[in-house]
Parts: C-alpha cells; structure tokens; sequence
C-alpha cells in the first residue's frame, strides 16, 4: 500500500470514527434531509417566473451590467429603495454568463443548506450537540425557509451571514476575547446587514 492509499484509508476510518457518535450520525442525517428537500423543490419549481420583487432586484442587477434602464423610472424608483448589495453580488454572476438557475442555486440554494448547518453549529455553542442537532432538524424543515430558499430575495443569503456571525461572536466571547474571530463576526453581520440594510437599520 502506497502512501496516497494509507491516507486515504485513515481517512475513511476518520470519517468511520466520526459516524459512530450517534449525534454526529444525526447530523448528518439531518443536512442529508435538508439538501433532499430543498433540491427536490428547487428542481421542481427553480424555473418559475420571477414575482415583482424578485424582478426588481433582477433589473437592477441587469442594469449594473448593462446600464441600459439607468435613467428609467422603474430604476431610479427601485434603486431608491431596495438594498443595492443583492442586485450588485446577482450582477457579478451575470458577468461570468451564470444561468439564471446557477444563480438562483448559488445565491439561494447553498447559503439556505449552508444556514441548517450554521443553526447548529449556534445551537451546540449555546445549549449543547443534541440541542443543536435538534435546532438544525427543526430549521431544516420550517416552511418560511423553504419558502424563501428558491426566491430571488434576500432573505436566505442574509440569514445564512447572520447566523455564521452569531456563531463566531460566540467562539470569540467563550474565554479570553478572541478579537481575529470577533472582527470576522462583525465583517459578517455587515454583509448580512447590507443584504437586507432597510431591516438593519
């Protein structure tokens, strides 16, 4: 056994060990669901037509690549009024030619999954495993959040920066203060917070 091999299998028997815990076992059950539920209605309904507000953030971002609709009423009044981070981060993967369905699986669809794994990661810091897993399970299946997940909003990107912030803030408040952990924390509320800065403010 060559020595690519022997760190493969360590791996594996890693991974084997980290599987025995039956919370760790639950967990990953839990993410396997959560990413089960959200591709089948991604699939099934990540082509419909876009509501109003999903328009208008998409007509901004259309806008920031082609400056085409500048001085049009619908962006002038828009642009007044929606937070400007969403359409500015949707316009940067229409730069690189992402279909819309790769950007409605990228913006939504990952930070949605990535957000059950980061209530868990809040619920273990603050009451412990089981509560976390419990939390993520919980979460995994709230229908506000499956609801959001394959709309152009901002709600399911700004939840997932808000809840990874949490659980660096708590990292970094745990012993001694950790102020590389606490300075991340707050470079990701702010994200969160300019995803949706009318409700931040």
């Amino acid at each position: 056994m060559d020595e690519k091999e022997q760190t493969l299998e360590k791996r594996k028997q890693a991974v084997f060990n980290w599987l025995k815990n039956p919370l760790n076992l639950s967990l990953t059950i839990v993410l396997i669901i959560a990413f089960a539920i959200r591709l089948y209605y991604f699939l099934n309904v990540g082509n419909q037509p876009l509501w109003w507000d999903e328009a208008c953030y998409g007509s901004l971002a259309r806008n920031m690549v082609t400056g085409d609709w500048a001085g049009t009423a619908l962006i002038v009044g828009e642009g007044a009024i929606r937070p400007p981070f969403f359409p500015f981060v949707w316009s940067l993967f229409m730069r690189m030619h992402f279909s819309e369905l790769a950007i409605r699986f990228v913006l939504e669809f990952l930070p949605s999954v990535l957000t059950v794994f980061f209530v868990y990661l809040v619920g273990k810091e603050v009451f412990g495993k089981r509560a976390g897993v419990i939390a993520a399970f919980m979460f995994s299946v709230l229908w506000i959040h499956l609801f959001y997940t394959i709309r152009f909003l901002t709600n399911i990107p700004a939840l997932a920066f808000l809840f990874l912030s949490i659980y660096l803030f708590i990292l970094s408040t745990k012993n001694k203060l950790n102020y590389k952990l606490l300075g991340t924390s707050l470079v990701l509320l702010s994200i969160s917070t300019l995803f949706r800065y009318p409700n931040g403010l």
